[in-house]
Order: C-alpha cells, then sequence, then structure tokens
C-alpha cells in the first residue's frame, strides 16, 4: 500500500499564490481504454426466475469438481488406496474415511426468522441490534440436493466457516449419523487469465481515483469536503505538483452510497413510494443537487458510478443500475457511466470487480476475528464473491449462480467501508489481487488512487480548517 496524503486547507497543498508573469501550464488529462464493461450484472428483473433453487445447483454443479479435485490429491498423499467419493452427503458410511461434497449451511441461534422479527416489529419492546450473529451454540451441516449431513470438527472453524460455501470435505460417519471432518477443502482462488500487471514503479499513472459514500442528503457540513474534491479532479486547486496528479487521474469510480434518500425509500410501504410526501420532495431535492456535482465531475473526467445500499434503485443483489431519470443531467453526459452493483470491468487490461460494500456488511456477521481485508481474502479463496447469497444476503432470483469467481481478476474493490486499506493477495497459483478497501466519504473525507501501471494504491485526504 502505497503512502496516504493528506490534502488540507493550510496553503501548503491546495491553496496556492497566483503565478506572477508566466501562464498556467495545460496538461493534458491521461486517458484510458475501457476495453472490458461486462453486463453480467445488469439482469432484467422482470424476467428473473421465480425460485431460489437453481442458484444452489447451479453453483454447486460449477463447483463441485474443483473442490473433489482437491481433496483427492491431498487423498493420494496422505492416504492408502484410492479416494472413496460418495456422490450423496447421506451416503456416509459409519466408520470408514470418504469423501463429500456440498454447500456448507451454518445453522445460528442468534440469528432472528421472520416470524420472530414481525412480532418484534409489531410490538412496542425494541429489537436488539446484535454485532454478530455467531454463539458457541452454533452448528455447521454439509448439504446437497438429497438431505443434510451434521459436521463435527474444530469449533474456530464453525465460526469463519461461510455458509454457502462449496467445500469437498474428508471423514467418516459417526454411530450417531454425524460426520466427523479431518479436513476441509474450498474451492481455492480461481484461475487468473492474465497476469498481474508489473509495470515501472517508477511511472506516475494513469491513475483511478475511488470514492465511496459521499452521501448527498445526509450532513450538509459534508459539502465543502465534496467541493475539495470535485476542485482538485478538475484541477482548480493546487500547485504545478499537484496538478500534475490531477492530470494522471483518467477515470473516478463511485462505490455506492452517493444518495442517501434512498435508504428510506427502500423502508417505504408500496403504497406510499406512489404519493407526493415530504420525503418524496426530499429525494427529489437531493437527486438535484447530486446531479448537478456528478454531472460537474463527468465534465472533467470519465466517472463509472455503482448503487449503493442508500442509493434510490433496487435493494436486493445485483443492484440495477440508478434510474437515468434520477440523474438526468450526468446521465446524458458521455463520459458518464451508470452501472450495476456489483460490476466487472477492465481499463488498460486491468480487470477490476468493484462493489459498494453490502457482501462485507452482512460477512461479518457470521464470522468472527477476521479483519476486513481476511474477510474478501476468504471470499477469494471460496471463489465465490457472495456465497451466503440469497439465503443470508438479499439477492434476485436467477437460472444461475451469478457470483461464482470464474476468473480471478487484477483488483476487488469495495465502498463504504470503516478506514481505507489495501494489500496484495497472492494464491497458489500465483494470482495475484490487489484488494483495496475505500471508506464513506462523509465521514472519512478519503478517496483511493490507484496506479494502472505499477498496482500500487495510496489514499489521499481531504480536511478543512475546522476538521
Amino acid at each position: 500500500m502505497g503512502d496516504a496524503m493528506d490534502v488540507d486547507g493550510n496553503g501548503n497543498d491546495m491553496l496556492q499564490p497566483p503565478s506572477e508573469g508566466k501562464p498556467l501550464p495545460r496538461l493534458p488529462r491521461s486517458e484510458s481504454s475501457l476495453s472490458y464493461d461486462s453486463e453480467l450484472f445488469n439482469v432484467d428483473l422482470n424476467h428473473s426466475f421465480g425460485q431460489y433453487y437453481k442458484i444452489y445447483g447451479d453453483r454447486l454443479s460449477r463447483l463441485r469438481g474443483v473442490v473433489l479435485d482437491r481433496a483427492r490429491a491431498f487423498w493420494l498423499k496422505n492416504y492408502d488406496g484410492p479416494a472413496l467419493v460418495q456422490d450423496k452427503v447421506l451416503n456416509a458410511i459409519t466408520g470408514h474415511r470418504c469423501i463429500l461434497i456440498g454447500a456448507l449451511v451454518k445453522i445460528m441461534k442468534k440469528k432472528p426468522d421472520i416470524v420472530t422479527e414481525y412480532a418484534k416489529e409489531r410490538s412496542i419492546s425494541p429489537i436488539p441490534i446484535l454485532d454478530s450473529y455467531l454463539s458457541d451454540d452454533d452448528e455447521l451441516y454439509l448439504e446437497d440436493d438429497t438431505g443434510r449431513a451434521h459436521l463435527v470438527l474444530d469449533r474456530e472453524q464453525i465460526k469463519n466457516s461461510l455458509p454457502g460455501s462449496v467445500v469437498a470435505v474428508i471423514g467418516h460417519g459417526l454411530v450417531s449419523g454425524d460426520f466427523q471432518v479431518e479436513k476441509l477443502f474450498l474451492p481455492g482462488c480461481a484461475p487468473q487469465t492474465e497476469p498481474f500487471p508489473a509495470g515501472d514503479s517508477t511511472s506516475s499513472g494513469p491513475l483511478l481515483a475511488l470514492a465511496s459514500g459521499i452521501s448527498f442528503g445526509e450532513n450538509d457540513s459534508n459539502l465543502l469536503h465534496v467541493q475539495l474534491f470535485l476542485d482538485y479532479v478538475s484541477g482548480h486547486l493546487g500547485g504545478d505538483e499537484l496538478h500534475t496528479q490531477q492530470a494522471s487521474i483518467s477515470r473516478i469510480v463511485l462505490l455506492g452510497n452517493t444518495i442517501v434518500a434512498g435508504n428510506d425509500f427502500h423502508q417505504m410501504k408500496n403504497s406510499q413510494r406512489f404519493t407526493v410526501d415530504k420525503s418524496e420532495q426530499s429525494l427529489t431535492t437531493i437527486a438535484q443537487m447530486a446531479d448537478s456535482w456528478l454531472s460537474s465531475l463527468g465534465y472533467s473526467v470519465p466517472v463509472t458510478m455503482l448503487p449503493g445500499s442508500s442509493d434510490p434503485t433496487t435493494y436486493t443483489l445485483p443492484q440495477r443500475p440508478i434510474p437515468p431519470f434520477i440523474l438526468p443531467r450526468s446521465a446524458k453526459t458521455p463520459t458518464f457511466s451508470l452501472v450495476p452493483n456489483p460490476h466487472i470491468f477492465e481499463v488498460d487490461g486491468v480487470r477490476i470487480l468493484a462493489h459498494s460494500g453490502q457482501i462485507l456488511d452482512a460477512l461479518r456477521m457470521y464470522t468472527k476475528g477476521l479483519n476486513t481485508l481476511e474477510l474478501v481474502s476468504l471470499l477469494l479463496k471460496c471463489r465465490h464473491f457472495a456465497p451466503f447469497a440469497p439465503e443470508h444476503l438479499s439477492a434476485s432470483p436467477q437460472e444461475k449462480d451469478l457470483f461464482v469467481l470464474e476468473e480471478t481478476p487484477h483488483v476487488i474493490m469495495f465502498g463504504n467501508q470503516e478506514k481505507f486499506e489495501s494489500l496484495v493477495f497472492e494464491g497458489e497459483n500465483n494470482q495475484k489481487v490487489r484488494i483495496i478497501c475505500v471508506p464513506k466519504f462523509s465521514k472519512d473525507h478519503t478517496v483511493g488512487l490507484l496506479n494502472l501501471k505499477t498496482m500500487e494504491c495510496q489514499s489521499m485526504q481531504f480536511s478543512a480548517w475546522d476538521d
């Protein structure tokens, strides 16, 4: 991770005296080619499949062979005789070592069910807010299309097992009907078609600027920092050295939660969404404010904008792009792109998987003791972007599982996190992934800058006099 930079209003970086006797140089904006813009997550909800079982069936069929190969390889190195593979999880034989394959199911006593949630909402007693659904009474099962087998394994493995992950287990059946696990295998990191870029370490760009949680409508005190960000990107602040960096920014990626009024929108009853009330008028005003700022940003530099949990669009994953009529000026800007969440795209040969962060928010409820970067690394090892969807995270029903990672990207980024973090993850077969977590701009006033040549990433904070 590169060094963090602090851009303040003390006259050192942003505010420079006017030049005397020499014209300001005109620096050309760095350009980068958007060579691939995936339509994978741009689903038509009007033609979505009505049930969820096909998602799990497709996930299991696509990852079954991967985990089986890993389990067989381990068997050949550590056990005598050919590997015994049971085609159904219920076929485990008591006392005989074998391989079972299925999806993990985690039964958590603290996780509320829909009936309990409804009862609490109808009562006057407050609903407790939990930091995690984990407890010492949690149980882990292996499930396929025929049934479930209760797994007996170390308590720490249960805590950090991701529900919905496809795994292979080596072990033996017990008299109780449970399955004693000796070894558990995740699919591992998916293949990487193109090698991780390794350019000149001294290259200055081009740069991708990454921001999330701009949060128009949440707090008016954030508007100064938002304007500083716009002025920085457009080259209206700073001296010659900073202008060179600004000119290197070839694209901005907004990772969700640009408009906070969407959070209230999702919580409205259906009947309220079609009446002109105070909340709708507020959303209109906020959207107009956001549209003015976004269109100015789009005229300065190309923008890719993902929706987030608070933006006015669909709630389930994958989220549809924010409708153009909400941001009419920005949508008409040729260099402005409204894309779904998550989104896969490629800039100058660097393949990027971007998301606004709901996946990590949900993941923290089902694991313990793992930091944000470790959680993302675990997703890569599961070869799945959201294994706990749709059971534990809202997702639209589809004919196939859209979140299986067939290919490992060069960069995976999440928005709306607590702080800026970044590292390079290395897989078992020399795969390399730059993981980037971008904080909420409305709280931290921080953006990320990714160098597309060196793959180094650093943060930049916009602070004002009263911060």
